[in-house]
């Protein structure tokens, strides 16, 4: 082995000679792998994949990698893939993310990918029989930049502070995913976005970006057929006012008792947070809408309802706040092992939320701007949406998403918000109840708190598959 590369060498003169020693050790031993996830990102020139062997998909036919794709200087995406389970070559690429903002996604291949703590005593998880790769080619992507596995500069973490920051780019990495021979097939293949929670903004605004970069014929286009948005927040407004409702009249636990009670938080959220939320629609003034954000998220996530002194689980209001939820449990503490990390090919520590990431996005206001009308232009491009929710979720209750679907500008609005709900059947069993018109499919799973899946996955692996091979829901009894 030669050691005459002039960056190899620029970079060794420029460490300590301990180190320099012990970058020669590892050359002389033929240990470069070992060097190249040692060196500074900053070093790095190219992308970095793994291929984990067994880990988490138990299948070692099925391939995965895992890895960093570099999308702008000083930020690198992490992601997790994995084929389907069965003829990957004939099966949609479908990329899922996470809410929060803030959330990772590499933490939802233990809820909708190959392996699950559900039902599981101990340290590791074992295989998820309702995972989606059982229908799709799956890439979960850590975004944005500082949650995860991902990682950029502090200055690059600081500025990401809002949605359409975040939308360019997730375009970018599948632009360079593209550049390499192990995705170069997914070119022109039938894509999907499947995301939850605070993707009731990241999915439109996704979805848009991809389909203007198509229609400007910039880059490889991106072949976008679904946008999936489960127990998504898309309108703060509506979710707001909503959440006062289902406190009243749920199925579950009725939080709002009294009439007079109910009468006072309508008149407060009137008066303290609707006005804002129309000045901040009228200014479009990050000042205006980080105060409608501050001012309207208690009034969606339940705190006004707590400080009446209420105990529930605004993820599953059958709960109390101190019961454990399928968001809960080993997860975390398993991705946060040293072992997995050096498996996955992660030169970071894992990040399963970033609080500075939500503070940053609040601080523009980002949570207090609509996705409608975004949405209402995926729908007119013609691809097929779906929003799913929770009856027993308060915080992005199915109430608020109804009305958000039927919100949704698109050629056949006004027959679809007149649609009464029907039962959703598959294979005799009642999951919940639909209705679809066009484009959109609205679902409430019943039994089923925040992030459906979760609570009900054969319910979630059931409209998952439908919605993937029909663009809409239908029931089959």
């Amino acid at each position: 082995m030669t050691l005459n590369n002039p960056r190899l060498l620029l970079f060794i003169s420029l460490v300590p000679a301990m180190t320099r020693d012990s970058i020669f050790a590892c050359l002389l031993a033929g240990a470069l792998p070992v060097l190249a996830a040692t060196l500074p990102s900053f070093l790095h020139t190219r992308d970095s994949f793994k291929q984990p062997l067994g880990l988490c998909e138990t299948d070692k036919k099925v391939q995965q990698y895992s890895g960093y794709i570099k999308v702008e200087d000083d930020i690198e995406l992490f992601f997790w893939f994995f084929e389907a389970r069965k003829d990957p070559d004939k099966k949609p690429l479908v990329a899922s993310f996470a809410g929060g903002p803030g959330l990772d996604s590499t933490g939802e291949v233990l809820l909708l990918g190959p392996c699950t703590f559900d039902d599981v005593e101990g340290d590791d998880p074992k295989r998820n029989d309702f995972s989606f790769t059982e229908v799709a080619n799956m890439i979960f992507i850590d975004q944005p930049v500082g949650v995860g596995f991902s990682k950029g500069s502090d200055d690059k973490i600081e500025e990401m502070d809002s949605t359409d920051k975040a939308a360019p780019l997730i375009w970018k990495f599948f632009q360079e995913l593209y550049k390499h021979k192990e995705f170069s097939k997914f070119k022109g293949r039938d894509t999907g976005i499947m995301t939850s929670s605070y993707g009731g903004h990241y999915g439109p605004a996704f979805a848009s970006y991809m389909l203007k970069q198509k229609a400007s014929k910039t880059g490889v286009p991106i072949n976008l057929r679904w946008l999936a948005i489960d127990s998504g927040s898309m309108d703060l407004g509506i979710m707001a006012s909503s959440s006062i409702d289902y406190a009243y009249n749920n199925s579950y636990k009725k939080l709002i008792t009294k009439p007079a009670d109910y009468d006072a938080l309508r008149q407060e959220f009137t008066e303290d947070c609707a006005p804002l939320l129309k000045k901040c629609k009228e200014s479009d003034e990050d000042d205006d809408c980080e105060d409608a954000a501050m001012n309207c998220m208690p009034f969606a996530a339940g705190d006004v309802l707590k400080e009446m002194g209420m105990d529930f689980d605004k993820l599953d209001v059958s709960e109390s706040v101190n019961e454990d939820s399928p968001w809960d449990g080993p997860k975390n503490d398993w991705l946060s092992q040293a072992k997995i990390g050096r498996e996955l090919g992660a030169e970071q520590e894992y990040a399963g939320f970033n609080m500075e990431i939500i503070k940053q996005f609040y601080g523009t206001g980002d949570p207090a701007r609509s996705s409608l009308s975004t949405l209402g232009m995926v729908a007119k491009a013609g691809v097929a949406i779906l929003l799913t929710a929770g009856d027993k979720d308060l915080f992005c209750n199915h109430k608020g998403v109804q009305k958000s679907a039927e919100s949704i500008d698109f050629k056949g609005r006004d027959k679809f918000a007149r649609k009464a709900l029907s039962p959703w059947k598959v294979n005799g069993n009642t999951y919940g109840e639909y209705k679809t018109e066009g484009s959109i499919s609205y679902l409430n799973v019943k039994d089923a708190g925040h992030g459906t899946f979760a609570y009900q996955p054969a319910a979630g692996l059931a409209f998952f598959r439908q919605f993937l091979a029909k663009d809409h829901l239908v029931s089959e009894g």
